[in-house]
């Protein structure tokens, strides 16, 4: 079907986009109706115009050399890829354009068309995105000063009362006063754990976890994890059984013992009777990380559906919050680890953790400090933290266990008891110390300097960020305990720290 001249005019005139025809002297041959609506013109006075005449005056010049150049090497494309263009109305008024350049071949000679575009509302939609991007990195950075802030001040309290619920531990011996103190004690551990939860899943949210992927050894989370958790499964009337292993692994060390912790939760939560077992198997390129329980068990259906955020199995007065294995889950596919589950309902189930494997030539070498001490039944430590209350519950817990203990509120306080003493077993240092410029690192330092580098020292942090973590780990000797631990850890990872095995 052949279109008319009049038809071929009504389809140019109903275009989307204003069209304009220019010869080879940049003098406008043609223009449709958008064209005029667009730059403001009545019908029919555009054709005859100077191109440049919709160009603003300070772009005239360049607009020429650029029109010139296409003359001599004609394409289709578009003008100034790349390069924010503006027109110009007859009102005067500027306004940005998008344009499309292609040329025309005619008995009159080269012509060039013109396919321009208003881009005002997509410029400004481009500007809302920015400002909204700009508006959600600005929460973002208030989100995670905020958390840091949270994290610090809500772990300092939680500290000091789980500190002090050792203390009683020791010092408590009746039986109203041992149930009274259970009570306590399982109060404090829900308030631990779903802190520790949603700050986990705050931070994950927000892109604040980044990993720090190296050579980890599983056998050392085993250790700490069994420090942990032991106590806790036995005050259910549950078995332990953490096996020995020497696997090496890629992955982030406190992030991999993160997940671990959060399954070992839920296998003590949902386990009545019976055990709880950890341990790792192996071939030849992966370590598979099992924890096994004897509890409820999962039904096939909601294997996917356990990883999602609030959900919990068991009755509607199950504790927790249903978040731990949603963090799980987070922090695995932040590490490229896949987790596999394994349950039968009413027999029990077994969460894998799948690994890459590190084929080691030799055995790792136990990096835990090997320290001599002169007196193996009262080992002297100082402990350094401007907070009074869990200062005053670090000496009582450790007086308690059989250590000589001196404190110290601040770093000046720390050099003069450095300087007093002969060289302590441990030194037990806060890493963010008050108003002080002073921190936890410059006790360490402090250490080494006086001391030399074979006295151990542990750093206590409410700040649980990847950076203060990494920090700690560059140093010697150093043991990283984030806020709040519970004091069986903290004792554990004392005597560990001065080889002298625990009460």
């Amino acid at each position: 079907m052949n279109l008319s001249t009049h038809q071929v005019q009504e389809l140019l005139d109903t275009a989307p986009d204003a069209l304009l025809v220019t010869d080879a002297e940049g003098a406008i041959v043609y223009a449709n109706a958008q064209s005029e609506a667009l730059f403001g013109y009545a019908p029919g006075t555009l054709a005859g115009l100077h191109i440049e005449s919709l160009v603003p005056a300070k772009l005239r010049d360049r607009h020429r050399a650029h029109r010139l150049a296409y003359r001599d090497a004609p394409r289709v494309r578009a003008m100034g890829d790349g390069v924010r263009l503006t027109a110009l109305r007859r009102d005067g008024t500027e306004f940005p354009v998008e344009i499309r350049l292609g040329p025309l071949a005619s008995s009159d000679g080269a012509l060039v068309s013109t396919i321009v575009r208003d881009a005002t509302e997509r410029r400004q939609a481009e500007a809302a995105l920015i400002a909204a991007r700009a508006d959600a990195e600005r929460a973002n950075r208030a989100k995670s000063a905020f958390l840091a802030a949270a994290s610090h001040d809500l772990r300092q309290p939680l500290q000091t009362l789980q500190l002090f619920s050792g203390v009683l531990g020791r010092e408590v011996a009746t039986p109203d006063g041992r149930e009274a103190l259970a009570g306590l004690r399982a109060a404090l551990s829900s308030v631990t754990e779903l802190l520790n939860a949603l700050l986990d899943i705050s931070k994950l949210e927000s892109g604040a976890v980044v990993p720090n992927v190296e050579d980890v050894q599983v056998r050392r989370i085993f250790e700490r994890l069994r420090a942990t958790f032991d106590e806790q499964a036995r005050a259910k009337g549950l078995e332990l059984h953490v096996e020995v292993t020497d696997d090496v692994v890629r992955s982030d060390a406190r992030l991999l013992e993160r997940i671990i912790q959060n399954l070992l939760v839920n296998a003590i939560r949902y386990t009545e009777r019976g055990a709880i077992e950890l341990r790792c198997r192996r071939d030849a390129t992966v370590s598979h990380i099992e924890v096994i329980d004897t509890g409820i068990g999962i039904p096939a259906d909601q294997y996917d559906a356990i990883f999602e955020e609030f959900t919990r199995l068991g009755s509607p007065a199950q504790e927790g919050l249903g978040l731990g294995l949603s963090i799980v889950r987070k922090m695995a596919d932040l590490l490229g680890h896949s987790i596999e589950v394994r349950s039968t309902p009413g027999h029990g189930s077994c969460f894998i953790v799948h690994a890459q494997r590190v084929a080691m030539a030799r055995p790792v070498a136990d990096d835990t400090p090997a320290v001599t001490v002169s007196s193996a039944h009262s080992p002297t430590v100082v402990i350094v933290d401007d907070d009074e209350h869990i200062l005053s519950a670090l000496r009582l817990l450790m007086k308690l266990d059989g250590y000589r203990v001196r404190t110290a509120s601040s770093f000046a306080d720390a050099q003069a008891a450095l300087a007093e003493l002969p060289a302590p077993a441990l030194v037990v240092t806060d890493h963010l110390l008050g108003r002080s410029e002073a921190t936890g690192l410059a006790v360490v330092r402090e250490v080494r300097v006086r001391l030399g580098a074979d006295v151990p020292v542990i750093v206590m942090s409410g700040d649980t960020s990847q950076e203060t973590a990494n920090e700690v780990a560059t140093l010697a000797n150093t043991t990283f305990l984030a806020k709040p631990f519970a004091p069986d850890t903290f004792l554990a990872a004392v005597a560990a720290a001065v080889d002298v095995p625990p009460r």
